[in-house]
């Protein structure tokens, strides 16, 4: 265990490893094997998503089809479809992220859905976010509830709140949790706020 975590109500169950920092608020974590991102979203759409690498404050931004997005965008309302490389940190308030083979951001979110994502790479600020099916989610997040169910490997630095994890083997983090519920995590090597 070589990490410093701040951690109120911390929880681990079955993380392998666990390098993470993460401030979520609501952010449901579901068959996540990797997720290494830093994601400040509030509202983002994005689907089909290969690889989102990238650092992005965006308000209004609608982007379809992108093979590589590497930038840092201030958004709020940031559509995302069909996106190959996306590697960017984004500060979205409305993102939906499906099917995401690789997403590789620093993203803050607030209602932040994610489906099926293979990669998820970034250190993501969530509030309202639900990740289902994601086989690498690389991140560090800022999620006060979060709930994190049978990931590989989340490599990320959270700060979080309400955070359940429970069987640990390296957790080597530092961590700001007070919801985060984290369940079967392999990996999780990340520094995320």
């Amino acid at each position: 265990m070589q990490t410093s975590q701040h951690y109120r109500r911390h929880n681990t169950a079955d993380v392998t490893t666990l390098q993470t920092s993460q401030h979520c608020r609501r952010h449901n974590t579901a068959d996540v094997t990797t997720l290494q991102t830093s994601q400040h979203y509030r509202r983002h759409n994005t689907t089909d998503v290969t690889t989102l690498q990238t650092s992005q404050h965006c308000r209004r931004h609608n982007t379809t089809d992108v093979t590589t997005l590497q930038t840092s965008q201030h958004y709020r309302r940031h559509n995302t479809t069909d996106v190959t490389t996306l590697q960017t940190s984004q500060h979205y308030r409305r993102h939906n992220t499906a099917d995401l083979t690789t997403l590789q951001t620093s993203q803050h979110y607030r209602r932040h859905n994610t489906t099926d994502v293979t990669t998820l790479q970034t250190s993501q600020h969530y509030r309202r976010h639900n990740t289902t099916d994601v086989t690498t989610l690389q991140t560090s997040q800022h999620c006060r509830r979060h709930n994190t169910t049978d990931l590989t490997t989340l490599q990320t630095s959270q700060h979080y709140r309400p955070h359940n994890t429970a069987d640990v083997t390296t957790l080597q983090t530092s961590q700001h949790y007070r919801r985060h519920n984290t369940t079967d995590l392999t990996t999780l090597q990340t520094s995320q706020h």
